[in-house]
């Protein structure tokens, strides 16, 4: 996107009724934000009914899932 300048590009969604024009920027920009703030209100409610949680960060979540150890962060 930066590469090729594309941040004001705009997307057409179809599956809208009616279809709706939308800004790349603002498409990357919604996912990022109202995902990481969906997936911090899902989390807050699971440790609010008693289970445990991890911190969220997807970075630690993939290094424990490929098996690597806190220790090699940075490595």
């Amino acid at each position: 996107v930066e590469r090729r300048d594309a941040w004001d590009d705009r997307i057409i969604d179809a599956l809208c009724d009616p279809p709706e024009s939308f800004v790349l920027g603002s498409i990357l920009a919604h996912v990022l934000s109202f995902g990481a703030a969906r997936r911090q209100l899902a989390r807050t409610m699971l440790r609010d009914h008693g289970m445990t949680v991890d911190d969220g960060d997807p970075i630690t979540w993939l290094r424990q899932r490929n098996g690597h150890e806190e220790s090699e962060v940075g490595s």
